[in-house]
């Protein structure tokens, strides 16, 4: 890996809030969500009372789709499992 490259990528980083960056990590770990379960099942927490406002979710969700760091994925997820709904 060049050092370029790996400056750009710390350069992103260092644009990254707290609760991008707890996305990003969602979405390695547990796969595919929306801002509706994420702000309810963020990093695997439990519950059906939002630790976050899905507003929030979204928010920082199109920021990293903006640095090109996530894709919105426009498909159907039925039948695909997800970090919240297993099959």
């Amino acid at each position: 890996m060049s050092k370029n490259h790996t400056s750009k990528v710390g350069d992103k980083e260092s644009l990254l809030n707290d609760l991008e960056k707890k996305i990003l990590v969602h979405i390695l770990k547990y796969g595919p969500d929306n801002p509706w379960l994420m702000a309810r099942r963020l990093l695997g927490i439990s519950g059906w009372r939002p630790t976050y406002s899905e507003d929030e979710i979204e928010t920082a969700c199109m920021h990293l789709e903006n640095l090109k760091l996530l894709q919105k994925y426009n498909g159907s997820l039925k039948w695909l499992p997800t970090s919240s709904i297993k099959p």
